[in-house]
């Protein structure tokens, strides 16, 4: 359901590797026009007009296999026609022209060529007769030719397929193969769809309860990190679906005294947990992952934190741990009562802790801490913290105890198991894979409107629990417990991964050894929630969740722990209680009245005795459930990402996997479960079609691949060798030659495992040498991606910190795609030190021009592209050093007129950003000039200081240098014509305004004098004059004839403003008051003038006056910006509160030389 950006899939390389640039611009065009609307079918008519000077063969041909991919047309479409039941002339013509191509008409009748076009296209033809005698007709005598596109769109699917299971996987499997065509069989075997996806059935509850999956984990693409959102999110938009983003901060009280828990209690706390972790992964990186196989992340944390504690006792060295007595941390009481192992690590079954185990991970953990202490070298505060940390563990309190606890019971529900269960190398694998991008978000009305909105129109057997599956070559047989039999071509198995576990399906002949050993030690864990609705909120409503640090062992931590607050979600008073870890096991066996007041304790501990009891309550009990026997997969002991791999891997090419546990990126989430019903319902796809080779293409894109980051691995028997192997191979292959041993695992075949003959060897030979190939090769370009990021985050911190060469050097050697990728994202995240850094290094910046040359020439690379002008536009504007690289004529002449949209549209933002930099740089050219003279020393191979900036020295300390600010005629080529008269007409306005108020000054003085003047001489007579607008007006008839004053002219062009309330606001519609920018624009004002009132630099009624001026000046400005600007302006950014400042001590100026007689 997505495509790679700027790259193909190998499928699409199967199809498209001759016309590769021209499918992948039809595929932008394509998948462009998608996006827009997701909501709705989208056309090939609609496509071919977006692309309409491409080759529209191509477009055709792209369009019907993203379809088909499941890239385009996902999910539930508004305006989607209607399929045919039968065949529409266009396929019957297209199949006709192929069959008449290779038929021998001396020998071949008209009833021979209908029978094969019945067979191959899945119809009755006998009401078509004479259209095909008048389609064969015209083909003999010449006047037939090749339909257009006949290779485009797909034939028509002849087959059934069998889908069992109707969660997320199996809904979005049935929902695909239905749009390709195909016939579908849909079986669940409870009495509603959605699987694991469940809201409460308690009908107490005023509103819907998730009880099972509640999360959407991404609801948007992050573009930077190449992460792609939780499919799940199309489907809520097609529903007009509402989604609540959850808030991060999670806040913690202690379970025992109810107190809220600091900060920096938990921050420290938190640093004894990652010291313990690191400590664990220490173990795996020295002795290697096959070496720990067995081994679990709960043993592990036993061992770190008795090593760890045995350390700290003074004259106790690393290889004497298991002589040292346990230190007195939670108290003499505690000390005697338990082993500090069992106390605040996770508890181990086992009877203890290897010695040699806890003497390596006492030094890994005492290392850890020393790396962290260096790192922080120059910070006094930081050394600090650090020396506290390092005599935390002479004094952990009970509450460190508890806390530590929820620590582990949050890593727990996590997981979905207790830590000991975990395996120690493997038990993070999806997190190289980042998971989805954007926030997290809950969906209001409950997640089951997503899986009962996929199953809509789908015609699902429930109440149908399948008891049986026998498959072969030529097609499947699923039998039902309540007799009922289906047969296909092919069928979908998406039940949970425990179901599979307790063999709750027969399958016929037995799955394959290695399909059993993945099934065995992938493990399937427990995660219950308990819902109560009170009659009132009594917690704080503003929360999403909060944590409780329980007292107790390993086997109570875990028992409501963590709490969800649905009252700002749903408005209704609930909680949902999380039950983790051994307290999940346990809970299995507990009613839900035992396991409300087991929450029901926790909660009065916070929030006191006095809290209402609940109104409606429920639970759910995932074990116990016969139709899921568990909540999610984790990595059991000897499990691994490989495992994952041979979970997705298909028997006999027939029967085929789906769930979140075939699914190693994003395993434990709807969204990945539903990326495996597509991954496989575009399987059985090309199988009913016959794509022998777009079948086996699919089929190596399951075989596991490992990335660098796996270091050790076991070499296992090849489970997609052994797949191919079984798939092929004929029936009359003699049974002494197919017993041969398997040579890639030196042993033979178990019983029912199949037999092998001589072309399964070569398939299995070929297959185990495409995996070695591929397996090499990804090795090899995932260790230099994570050497390059190494090496780019290490120039990086040299370049903040002064030293470019690195960087330099970096850049300019750097010409591989994939490494340039890396060392882009490396910098997108890199400080605002480094950034400068980069800004003001012209070889940085001649190399990046270099790249994006580069770059252009290679019609894939547009989504490097795009990361490159980002990177350019986050860099602070030195327009003299930007030109010298040559990047603006770059981004003008070539990125502008990219054939990609998305490239062109960063490109214009660049250029808008690089206008309205310069025009605020404009304000202040000193600085700039200063700015660009420190950075050019720099440059030039000196260190630029870690605090502030040196001292400038001689000639007042001002800077000179070469290159002088950014210049608005260097730009003025980016831009419309129009805009640059319209630029000119505001300049030359607002350089009119500001000499009027110039000449406004000079005439306010001289009025001033002439109205003193006159005081002298008729004091009594003295109008009383109110406004220095009225004085104007009074003294206008003493002018000398002929004087024309400019301010006055100025001011007479402008209607007065009432003095009453019926102002009008521009445009002529009477304003209710101030707008929200006036009123910000009027706050900041204050805050400017507020000390020099209080300092009695300025009276109340200079303040009033000098407010108003302001305010009004600067809306004034605002109005004419937005009026020449498609987008409005912010009145408070950074550089217009600099000019604002200006403008306000200008003002106060003026009215300190000349005070008028009333505030205006």
């Amino acid at each position: 359901m997505a495509c790679e950006p700027g790259g193909l899939s190998k499928a699409e390389l199967v199809r498209f590797r001759a016309r590769s640039s021209q499918y992948l611009e039809a595929r932008n065009v394509i998948l462009e026009a998608w996006e827009s609307n997701v909501a709705e079918y989208l056309t090939l008519e609609a496509c071919q007009e977006k692309a309409a000077s491409q080759d529209a063969d191509v477009v055709s041909e792209a369009f019907y296999f993203l379809m088909e991919q499941g890239c385009i047309n996902f999910g539930i479409l508004a305006n989607e026609p209607q399929q045919e039941s039968g065949c529409s002339d266009e396929q019957l013509s297209a199949s006709l022209y192929q069959l008449l191509q290779t038929a021998d008409m001396d020998n071949t009748t008209e009833k021979m060529i209908r029978r094969q076009l019945e067979a191959q296209l899945g119809v009755d033809l006998s009401e078509r007769r004479q259209y095909i005698r008048q389609q064969v007709t015209d083909f003999l005598q010449g006047r037939l030719s090749a339909p257009m596109s006949s290779s485009a769109q797909p034939a028509k699917l002849n087959g059934t397929v069998i889908v069992i299971g109707a969660g997320p996987a199996g809904l979005t499997a049935a929902h695909h193969l239905k749009r390709c065509g195909a016939k579908v069989v849909l079986l669940e075997a409870r009495q509603n769809v959605g699987g694991r996806v469940r809201g409460s059935d308690a009908a107490a509850f005023t509103v819907p309860v998730d009880l099972g999956a509640s999360i959407i984990t991404g609801t948007r693409a992050d573009l930077i990190k190449g992460l792609r959102p939780d499919p799940s999110t199309i489907i809520a938009r097609q529903l007009g679906l509402t989604l609540y983003p959850i808030e991060t901060a999670l806040p913690l009280y202690d379970g025992v005294s109810g107190e809220a828990i600091s900060a920096e209690t938990d921050a420290r706390l938190e640093r004894v947990r990652d010291a313990l972790l690191d400590a664990a992964r220490e173990r795996v990186d020295t002795l290697g992952e096959d070496a720990v196989e067995g081994e679990s992340l709960g043993d592990a944390l036993d061992a770190a934190f008795a090593a760890l504690m045995a350390s700290a006792v003074p004259a106790a060295p690393a290889a004497a741990v298991e002589e040292a007595q346990p230190h007195s941390f939670v108290g003499d009481e505690a000390a005697a009562a338990a082993d500090p192992a069992n106390a605040a690590a996770p508890s181990s079954p086992d009877a203890g802790v290897a010695e040699a185990q806890a003497a390596e991970a006492a030094d890994a953990a005492v290392a850890a801490v020393e790396m962290t202490r260096e790192r922080a070298e120059a910070d006094e505060a930081e050394q600090a913290r650090e020396a506290e940390d390092e005599a935390v563990c002479h004094r952990l309190s009970e509450a460190d105890v508890r806390l530590l606890n929820w620590h582990w019971a949050h890593l727990e529900y996590g997981c979905s198991s207790r830590l000991h269960d975990v395996s120690l190398a493997h038990w993070n694998q999806d997190e190289e894979y980042a998971g989805f991008g954007g926030p997290h978000c809950m969906v209001v009305g409950g997640y089951n409107q997503i899986t009962a909105g996929l199953a809509e129109g789908l015609d699902a057997q429930l109440g149908c629990p399948v008891a049986s599956v026998s498959y072969n070559e030529s097609g499947v047989s699923v039998t039902c417990e309540d007799g009922r039999k289906f047969e296909g071509q092919a069928a979908v198995v998406t039940v949970p991964l425990g179901c599979l576990k307790a063999n709750d399906i027969t399958f016929s002949p037995p799955l394959p050894s290695w399909k059993q050993d993945a099934i065995r030690k992938l493990g399937f864990g427990a995660l219950n929630k308990v819902a109560l609705q009170f009659p009132h909120c009594f917690w704080n409503e503003d929360l999403d969740y909060f944590g409780a640090a329980l007292e107790g062992d390993a086997s109570q931590r875990g028992l409501c722990s963590m709490f969800w607050s649905l009252q700002r979600f749903s408005g209704a008073p609930v909680l949902l209680a999380l039950v983790s870890g051994d307290a999940a096991y346990a809970s299995e066996g507990r009613t839900v009245r035992e396991l409300q007041d087991a929450a029901m304790r926790v909660l009065r501990r916070l929030h006191g005795d006095a809290i209402p009891e609940p109104v409606a309550s429920n639970l759910s009990q995932w074990l116990s459930d016969p139709h899921a026997r568990g909540s999610y997969s984790f990595v059991g002991r000897g499990a691994s990402a490989r495992t994952y791999d041979e979970l997705a891997l298909p028997v006999h090419r027939r029967l085929l996997f789906a769930g979140e546990h075939t699914c190693k990126e994003h395993p434990d989430t709807v969204g990945g479960a539903m990326l495996t019903g597509m991954r496989e319902a575009v399987r059985a796809v090309q199988l009913l079609r016959g794509d022998d080779s777009s079948g086996a293409e699919a089929e190596l894109d399951s075989i596991p691949i490992e990335t660098a980051k796996k270091k050790r691995r076991k070499a296992a028997p090849s489970a997609a060798a052994e797949e191919l192997a079984e798939a092929a191979g004929p029936d009359d292959v003699a049974p002494a030659k197919r017993r041969k041993k398997r040579q890639s695992s030196g042993r033979t075949r178990d019983e029912g495992d199949g037999e092998v003959g001589p072309m399964e060897a070569v398939v299995g030979r070929r297959a185990a040498a495409l995996q070695a190939d591929a397996l090499r090769q990804e090795q090899e370009q995932r260790a230099q991606a994570r050497t390059m990021a190494k090496s780019a985050c290490r120039a990086i911190f040299q370049a903040g910190s002064g030293d470019m060469d690195s960087l330099r050097s970096l850049v300019q050697d750097t010409s591989d795609v994939e490494l340039q990728t890396v060392v882009l994202q490396s910098l997108l995240s890199a400080d605002a030190d480094a950034m400068e850094a980069v800004a003001f290094d012209p070889v940085v910046l001649s190399g990046l021009n270099d790249w994006l040359h580069a770059l252009l020439e290679d019609a894939r690379a547009f989504h490097v592209i795009e990361l490159l002008l980002q990177l350019v536009g986050k860099l602070p504007v030195q327009w003299a050093l930007l030109q010298e690289a040559g990047l603006p004529q770059t981004v003008r002449e070539r990125t502008l007129t990219h054939s990609n949209r998305s490239t062109r549209d960063v490109s214009g933002r660049l250029i808008q950003h690089w206008i309205d930099a310069n025009t605020e740089a404009s304000a202040d050219p000193a600085g700039v000039a200063a700015a660009a003279a420190d950075h050019a020393a720099a440059a030039n191979g000196s260190r630029r200081p870690l605090h502030g900036t040196a001292k400038r020295e001689g000639n007042g300390g001002a800077h000179t240098s070469s290159r002088g600010p950014p210049r608005e005629a260097d730009l003025q080529a980016f831009m419309n014509p129009d805009d640059v008269a319209r630029i000119a007409q505001l300049e030359a306005e607002y350089q009119q305004a500001m000499e009027d108020e110039a000449a406004c000054a000079a005439e306010a003085q001289s009025l001033e004098e002439s109205l003193k003047q006159q005081r002298a001489e008729r004091p009594v007579l003295m109008p009383v004059i109110h406004t220095f607008e009225s004085f104007q007006a009074a003294n206008s008839s003493k002018r000398k004839p002929g004087h024309k004053d400019k301010h006055l002219q100025h001011k007479s062009s402008k209607p007065s403003r009432p003095s009453g309330t019926e102002a009008k606001a521009p445009g002529g519609h009477k304003s209710s008051g101030p707008d929200k920018a006036e009123k910000r624009v009027a706050g900041f004002v204050q805050e400017i003038l507020n000390p020099m009132h209080k300092a009695g630099q300025l009276s109340r009624e200079g303040y009033s006056w000098v407010a108003k001026k302001t305010v009004h000046k600067v809306m004034e400005r605002r109005q004419d910006k937005d009026a020449a600007s498609t987008r409005p302006h912010d009145p408070l950014s950074t550089a217009r509160k600099e000019k604002i400042k200006a403008l306000v001590q200008k003002y106060v100026q003026l009215y300190q030389t000349n005070p008028p007689h009333s505030s205006q």
